[in-house]
């Protein structure tokens, strides 16, 4: 690599130079998957209340009353 040739991680970092991931990054990244994974758990909870049909219109419908206030202020 020559001088002024941005790094391969696009960082401006080498990979040399990457100490790995922090405290932050890991609990980030925990955080993450929390809240990734909590709606998949509701719906197979929810399945086994409501029919598909009836959770997929609840589901769009709390969306919209979420965004549509947003969507008309913009």
């Amino acid at each position: 690599m020559e001088a002024g040739e941005p790094s391969c991680s696009g960082h401006g970092r080498s990979a040399e130079g990457n100490a790995g991931v922090t405290r932050r990054g890991w609990i980030l990244f925990g955080a993450m998957g929390v809240i990734w994974g909590i709606p998949y758990l509701l719906i197979k909870v929810a399945v086994g209340e409501l029919s598909p049909a009836s959770l997929v219109f609840l589901r769009t419908a709390t969306g919209a009353l979420l965004l549509i206030p947003i969507a008309a202020r913009r």
